[in-house]
């Protein structure tokens, strides 16, 4: 019998009107580690099977849809 396997993707922002997002999110191949930027700078740092890295180094087709802009900088749609 074959288990669950779970993943998470982090997105690129949606556009906001004052631009003064920050990306709280790091991640390698199985961890994911989110930083609490607003107060003491606490970690956590999750562990998934598969953790995808979408946030950044990604172009949009006419369509949409995204694509890598160069496939050694991790992103995955």
């Amino acid at each position: 019998m074959s288990g669950v396997q779970v993943g998470v993707r982090i997105r690129p922002f949606l556009p906001k009107m004052d631009g003064e997002d920050t990306c709280c999110v790091e991640m390698t191949d199985t961890e994911t580690k989110v930083t609490n930027l607003l107060g003491n700078r606490d970690e956590k740092r999750f562990t998934f099977d598969f953790s995808f890295w979408s946030f950044d180094g990604f172009g949009t087709r006419d369509n949409g849809y995204t694509y890598p802009l160069d496939d050694d900088k991790g992103y995955k749609d």
